[in-house]
């Protein structure tokens, strides 16, 4: 899986596992803003590892203001 950002491996900024979404409806919930999407070995909100993009759901986050 790769960062919608950055296109390099999802990888989760806190515990450092490879982002494998668990389900089709997981896959699309990325391409979504207001999706928020956790990490499945950590439960963190999952942030990319390499740029930081945030999948939290969290408006603004796309530098919408």
């Amino acid at each position: 899986m790769k960062c919608v950002s950055c296109d390099q491996p999802l990888v989760c900024g806190k515990c450092g596992k490879a982002y494998t979404p668990s389900s089709e409806s997981a896959y699309r919930a990325m391409h979504q803003a207001e999706s928020s999407i956790a990490c499945p070995a950590c439960n963190a909100a999952l942030v990319c590892r390499w740029c930081g993009h945030s999948y939290s759901g969290d408006a603004g986050e796309f530098g919408e203001t």
